[in-house]
């Protein structure tokens, strides 16, 4: 862990949590699931409480700041209208609602570093949904986040660990299913 990954900041970004999807895989809409009392949703709205955040999605939920996806041609496409329609400037940190234990530290570890994209690995797989990105690269008119992307930073859960970030913020929900054999039940 002692070799650069490029320099490192302190950071302002925004948060764009995604919202939109079908949750076909799932059964119901994550974010409106709730997990010990809360939504999906809410979880990440509160752990950003005080950060400008935007909600992505492709139905009213009557949030503030947000944003109905008119395109529901994927996320992507929602973010890059997103970015080029609001004049979006900066660093964004793009967190769906499948990643409900996501932290503000996340965030901040992520967007420290001063790369296109800074993107955590899960099973050596990209968390393109869980990442911080400048926002002049979604600009690029990109219809995918690995399209887009020319050179991101990947960090595997070892080195989020070593900026003291446990690895359950990687925890994805794509079923009922991975809620009731995965070590978070108690969150």
């Amino acid at each position: 862990m002692g070799r650069e990954k490029g320099s490192r900041s302190s950071s302002s970004y925004k948060v764009v949590i995604l919202a939109g999807g079908r949750s076909r895989r799932f059964g119901v809409d994550k974010c409106s699931f709730e997990w010990n009392g809360r939504s999906f949703l809410d979880r990440l709205l509160e752990e950003f409480t005080g950060l400008e955040v935007f909600v992505i999605t492709d139905r009213p939920r009557r949030y503030p700041n947000e944003i109905l996806d008119k395109t529901l041609k994927g996320p992507f496409v929602a973010l890059n209208e997103f970015v080029k329609g609001n004049a979006i400037s900066g660093k964004l940190f793009v967190v769906g609602c499948d990643h409900p234990f996501a932290t503000r530290k996340l965030a901040e570890v992520l967007c420290s570093f001063e790369r296109e994209a800074v993107v955590p690995l899960k099973a050596g797989k990209p968390q393109y949904s869980l990442a911080c990105y400048k926002s002049d690269v979604i600009r690029e008119g990109c219809t995918s986040f690995r399209e887009c992307i020319k050179s991101p930073l990947f960090l595997s859960p070892r080195e989020l660990v070593y900026y003291g970030i446990h690895e359950i913020v990687l925890f994805s929900a794509n079923s009922p299913k991975d809620l009731i054999l995965s070590p978070i039940r108690s969150l």
